[in-house]
């Protein structure tokens, strides 16, 4: 098993194997602030799959960096104005910490809808998650957000539709959640839409279309384990109203209850 990235930070490919030809040629648009640290989680999320995977990183064409140095990513990762013309057995959209803006505020928000209709015709799968979860979402569904009184943050259990090959060999599925806007689902969901895990207060946790072509995931099951403490601890920092998040610390403990989950969910959605 191999995870090749293509492109991306340069340290990355110091830490993973070459290989010249891959199973699944996945692309990511890596939309988080924090690029290094959600290449290297993604990469290892993909590498315990077990599954050969060869990995290209892109990020708009119109984004305008403000916590990243833009002339460095535009060395390691690709425009998406120079990804329209091939087509991908995998897609992965990042979340990003936009959900308190309207999303039409967001700078890459007419290429994010054009990136939503072109992965329905250049990608085999797809995954979007958190943010990207919430802003697909509206641009096929017109399902809109609404922003939470308390942030969404913690690690919550979801139910699972276990009939769903997504699923399989999973009865319940832990997932980190980081965000201050949840979705605002209608009481009859469009026919092509289905919630394959949920949770009480979190509603859908995952959905997914029709033959499972597009999976949309509220959370981040990509984290690694230390990742919620340092949100935590960057929240108080900036003086941010923010709670410990929700069954994470056990006992003074933080064990990463989530991983194995993780893994067995992105092994079936890249299976199936």
């Amino acid at each position: 098993m191999t995870v090749y990235p293509t492109n991306g930070l340069a340290r990355w490919h110091q830490l993973w194997p070459v290989k010249t030809e891959a199973n699944y040629q996945i692309l990511i648009v890596n939309l988080m602030p924090t690029k290094q640290v959600t290449e290297l989680q993604f990469l290892n999320l993909l590498a315990h799959t077990n599954l050969n995977c060869q990995v290209t990183f892109a990020y708009p064409s119109s984004h305008h960096f403000k916590n990243t140095d833009a002339s460095l990513i535009k060395q390691t990762y690709q425009p998406l104005s120079q990804i329209w013309g091939r087509s991908f057995d995998a897609l992965i959209v990042t979340g990003a910490p936009v959900e308190k803006l309207p999303f039409f505020a967001v700078d890459y928000w007419h290429e994010f809808c054009h990136l939503v209709q072109w992965s329905q015709t250049h990608c085999e799968r797809v995954i979007f998650e958190c943010w990207a979860t919430l802003a697909a979402l509206y641009v096929q569904y017109r399902i809109p957000k609404t922003t939470c009184s308390q942030k969404l943050f913690g690690i919550y259990q979801g139910v699972c539709a276990t009939s769903n090959p997504l699923l399989q060999g999973l009865k319940a599925l832990p997932m980190p959640q980081s965000r201050h806007s949840k979705l605002l689902l209608p009481t009859v969901l469009p026919a092509d839409l289905h919630v394959i895990a949920s949770h009480p207060q979190l509603d859908a946790m995952v959905l997914a279309s029709h033959n499972n072509h597009t999976v949309y995931i509220t959370g981040h099951p990509e984290y690694s384990t230390m990742t919620l403490d340092q949100e935590y601890w960057r929240d108080q920092a900036q003086h941010q109203s923010i709670l410990p998040p929700t069954n994470y610390y056990q006992h003074h403990q933080i064990i990463n209850t989530w991983q194995t989950a993780s893994q067995t969910l992105y092994r079936n959605w890249l299976q199936i």
